[in-house]
């Protein structure tokens, strides 16, 4: 037992600084080691168990609340834990690994990681709870006890290469896995970009990025009559994907045309080929791009998604979004797009202002070419075409600008039809009457995709609801 905590208490020089597990992970793992060897080398005391047990049991109660948590299955009791830190670790060549293939990434780098996992899957193969029995008699019933009451988390979208790489993992040795492991980095990416869609800025001293663990999900086929200025979008998106050159997008229209749906779907279409979103609300505006290192690192293509923007002259958060999008030294990422959606086509009011006369002409040089009706207004702002000029410039950093209009009235009964169908409903005459009574008693005065789900959604409950018998 003695060899055992002296290889232990060795293994904490070889580990320290590795990256390979989180500060706080490490912390407990070595005040355990610590602990363990503070009584091998003083023997039982009320002090020397009091601290050992206290390591122990911090450690296995972090490990049991991080199984509950955990959606996938890395192993059965400490071991998973360390296996599950493995899968997430902020190491530098697993984050290396994200970006281009493992055989590609530095070999200092690759034989610096092959050097320290073999100290985490010494830790992980040991047998905690043999030596803290080994070590003290008094924590023998209580150890025993914390192991039987270990919750047993049902499986849940298990991946077929992460069970084999477990698999493999439990055979050994790790350092000989290094390049599978980069791999199943390399194709689906380090935590939190592994499995979420869409993600937000969380605000603090430094902002970092936060999974939306609930996304809305839209499939696509659900979005009727304006194919052709999807397709535009959906082609744009279809070059962001393959690396190609792509623009951003401002998709403005009337409301309830299907503008942040579109969005959703074409999020939800390329999920498994390592699109993401980043949701960017008015709070984020003045220092977004603090968090453009931590989408550089990552494998995954990311769409800013603003939602319904639209600003008044004067605000000072025009600035801050212009110069966040496009303007600064620091280069944008190349993996990064901004999605817009707006109910006008210029977003910011220009409060009725048009040029005046003596504007900026753009001609041919040497010309002597008269400048028409050009007459000074008895109020003249010889800048206002300037100030102009300022309010659109962030209208110019979307490249595309899409158009999604509203349904004509044989489309929105086209659509009522296709929803009616989904949800096992009768189309007829009858349910378009409903669908018209509906709409002006709830004051629906534009019809688009969204009045048309909120109708089936009531109909559909109301057909749904049992009759009471009076």
């Amino acid at each position: 037992m003695k060899s055992k905590i002296e290889n232990l208490v060795g293994s904490l020089c070889l580990a320290s600084g590795t990256g390979l597990l989180a500060e706080r992970d490490f912390g407990l793992v070595k005040s355990l080691i610590n602990a363990m060897h503070l009584h091998e080398e003083n023997g039982c005391s009320l002090t020397t168990c009091g601290k050992f047990l206290s390591a122990f049991c911090e450690l296995h109660d972090e490990t049991v609340a991080d199984r509950i948590q955990s959606t996938e299955n890395y192993g059965r009791g400490i071991y998973g834990w360390f296996v599950s830190k493995l899968f997430s670790s902020k190491h530098p060549f697993l984050i290396e690994c994200q970006r281009q293939d493992s055989r590609d990434v530095s070999p200092l780098l690759r034989n610096t990681f092959v050097r320290q996992i073999a100290v985490v899957e010494e830790w992980a193969r040991t047998d905690w709870i043999e030596i803290a029995n080994s070590l003290c008699s008094r924590s023998l019933q209580f150890t025993n006890g914390i192991s039987n009451a270990e919750n047993e988390i049902q499986e849940s979208r298990r991946k077929k290469s992460l069970n084999d790489i477990i698999g493999r993992l439990q055979r050994g040795p790790w350092p000989d896995l290094a390049n599978d492991l980069g791999d199943y980095i390399y194709r689906f990416g380090l935590p939190p970009f592994r499995d979420a869609t869409a993600f937000k800025i969380k605000q603090g001293s430094w902002p970092v990025i936060e999974a939306i663990n609930s996304f809305d999900s839209f499939d696509l086929n659900w979005l009727e009559f304006n194919e052709g200025r999807f397709e535009t979008i959906i082609e744009n998106t279809e070059r962001f994907v393959l690396g190609l050159p792509a623009q951003n997008v401002l998709v403005w229209g009337p409301r309830g045309g299907g503008k942040s749906s579109l969005i959703r779907g074409i999020l939800t279409k390329y999920h498994s080929r390592k699109l993401r979103a980043i949701e960017i609300t008015s709070a984020d505006y003045a220092d977004f791009s603090r968090v453009y290192s931590s989408i550089r690192e990552t494998g995954q293509r990311f769409i800013a998604v603003l939602d319904n923007v639209s600003f008044h002259r004067g605000d000072k958060m025009i600035r801050d979004l212009s110069r966040n999008m496009e303007g600064g030294l620091e280069k944008l990422p190349e993996n990064l797009l901004f999605y817009a959606t707006s109910n006008y086509k210029d977003l910011v009011d220009r409060e009725g202002d048009l040029g005046q006369g003596l504007g900026v002409m753009q001609m041919e040089e040497n010309t002597n070419a008269r400048i028409e009706n050009s007459i000074r207004p008895e109020i003249y702002d010889p800048q206002q075409n300037q100030r102009i000029d300022e309010l659109r410039a962030l209208d110019d950093r979307f490249a595309l600008k899409v158009f999604i209009d509203l349904p004509t009235k044989s489309m929105y009964e086209s659509m009522i039809r296709t929803y009616a169908e989904r949800f096992g409903l009768v189309f007829n005459e009858r349910l378009i009457n409903e669908f018209n009574k509906w709409r002006m008693r709830h004051n629906h005065d534009l019809i688009g995709g969204r009045t048309v789900r909120d109708f089936i959604y009531y109909y559909a409950g109301c057909q749904s609801t049992p009759k009471t018998e009076d």
